[in-house]
């Protein structure tokens, strides 16, 4: 298995208002300063470790900071993804597009997704892309309002070096009406192939962490803390185990501060690893427990699977024929940072994996994708006790890199939209847990990831696509009436 970034190696294996924008500035690594924004510091009952007054998990939600993924909310409001499902934050990714065309046809064992009339993809519509270049090589992206100034920015991670010199990450400042400015350029750990938004250190600000290659493979966690002004001070770093691939963020041990899993892949015939590295609330982590997750897995999701108000895990895995198939993994948080026995789900194929309330019963379900030796796709309707129904089959033009869960058309109804290689394939959610055929666009030449977000501020989510082949950001408004 490659271990390049994740959306790379699903790639090769099988494979907001338009703005003037310029080349990022580089700096020489120390603090990052993004600039303008008025930051309004949270009152101390933000930063206590207690759940109080109107939060909706600790030092979170209501009139403190949003809260990061896997904790409670009460709104989408109370979120930093914007998107509350079944009392959790959960993770919103992927996509770019203007619908234009039927696409595929029914394939595989699982049961179709028929599909009805409930979704009118004929109001769905979407901005022609508005380009930003970062002066970097974009592979992962962050959309979060880091200073403070109630407009969207975001922030890319950059290995094209491909050396073991540092890394970069670049910050482009929301303006307003969807536009980004200027990036600012600055250096992280070696190779970073992911980022995340999160407050890391417990002051109540958004921090970056970046997922890092390392060298010679030994992978870490680099940590940039927000300094205030929507700056990041120079990366704190801590192991992350080898080859790894991919990282989700949550309280995994209930103690008010955030903690990493972290995907790690292993040579053919060796089982790879999810590792846990909980938080110690200062942007430091220390290593938990190591759990054998299938051959080179690839994705994490997390969210409270079985209902015990306990965040899981489930791991998507490319596996390793004849040693193992590939495969979705399940393992149950014991609320204390470790993890009960596994349990492999009954998925045909799974290289990617995301979560969220489907078909709205108010339990987490699953929807996977797999690229090789044909791209599949299909979704497992949680039964709210760690068990899923019979998965169902959805069609898919091309090899998917990532998965966003959004309500793009505004129909109260979750959506799916799978990344590709060049496109993006959208399938409107008829609020049951099946979904219209998949509709694409062209979106780029070489697209590693993707964010759904309110960049304009107009209630509905747009599309933000790191586009690794055009070294670029763009900017997909949703124009959705």
């Amino acid at each position: 298995m490659n271990p390049n970034p994740m959306n790379r190696s699903i790639l090769l294996a099988c494979s907001l208002l338009a703005a003037s924008c310029g080349g990022g500035a580089t700096t020489d690594g120390g603090d990052l300063d993004l600039g303008a924004g008025d930051l309004t510091l949270p009152g101390p009952t933000c930063r206590n470790g207690i759940q109080d007054v109107d939060e909706s998990d600790v030092d979170c939600g209501g009139s403190c900071p949003p809260c990061v993924n896997g904790k409670a909310c009460n709104s989408g409001e109370d979120c930093l993804s914007g998107f509350c499902e079944g009392g959790t934050c959960q993770r919103v990714v992927d996509l770019a597009w203007s619908v234009t065309a039927d696409l595929g046809t029914p394939t595989g064992d699982m049961p179709m997704s028929t599909g009805g009339d409930m979704a009118d993809a004929s109001k769905l519509a979407f901005a022609a892309p508005v380009t930003y270049l970062p002066n970097a090589t974009p592979n992962a992206l962050a959309a979060a309002d880091f200073n403070g100034d109630k407009k969207l920015d975001v922030a890319i991670s950059d290995d094209s070096s491909q050396s073991d010199q540092p890394g970069h990450y670049s910050l482009f400042p929301g303006v307003g009406m969807g536009a980004l400015g200027k990036a600012v350029t600055a250096t992280t750990g070696v190779r970073p192939r992911r980022i995340l938004a999160g407050d890391f250190n417990n002051d109540g600000r958004l921090d970056l962490v970046t997922l890092d290659g390392g060298v010679a493979g030994a992978g870490a966690v680099s940590v940039l803390a927000n300094s205030g002004n929507g700056g990041f001070a120079a990366n704190l770093d801590s192991p992350a185990g080898m080859s790894p691939m991919g990282f989700v963020a949550g309280d995994f041990n209930r103690d008010g501060k955030l903690d990493l899993a972290v995907s790690n892949d292993a040579p053919n015939g060796v089982q790879g690893k999810l590792t846990i590295l909980l938080g110690d609330g200062k942007g430091g982590f220390h290593a938990g427990a190591a759990l054998d997750a299938g051959f080179h897995p690839v994705q994490v999701a997390a969210a409270d699977v079985n209902g015990d108000g306990k965040l899981d895990l489930v791991a998507a895995a490319a596996g390793d024929l004849p040693n193992d198939a590939s495969s979705l993994t399940l393992f149950p948080g014991n609320g204390d940072g470790t993890f009960g026995a596994s349990t492999k789900l009954a998925a045909p194929a799974a290289m990617t994996v995301t979560a969220g309330d489907l078909n709205g019963d108010g339990k987490i379900d699953l929807a996977f994708a797999h690229c090789c030796p044909s791209p599949t796709a299909g979704v497992l309707l949680g039964r709210g006790d760690g068990t899923f129904d019979a998965p169902i089959s959805l069609s898919i033009p091309d090899s998917a890199g990532s998965i966003a869960l959004a309500d793009f058309d505004g129909d109260g109804r979750i959506d799916l939209a799978f990344q590709m290689t060049t496109t993006v394939a959208v399938l409107l959610g008829n609020g049951d847990g099946s979904f219209q055929r998949a509709r694409s666009i062209v979106a780029g030449t070489s697209l590693l990831d993707l964010a759904a977000a309110d960049m304009d501020g107009d209630g509905k989510p747009d599309l933000v696509v790191a586009d690794y082949g055009s070294n670029a950001v763009e900017v997909l408004r949703n124009t959705t009436p």
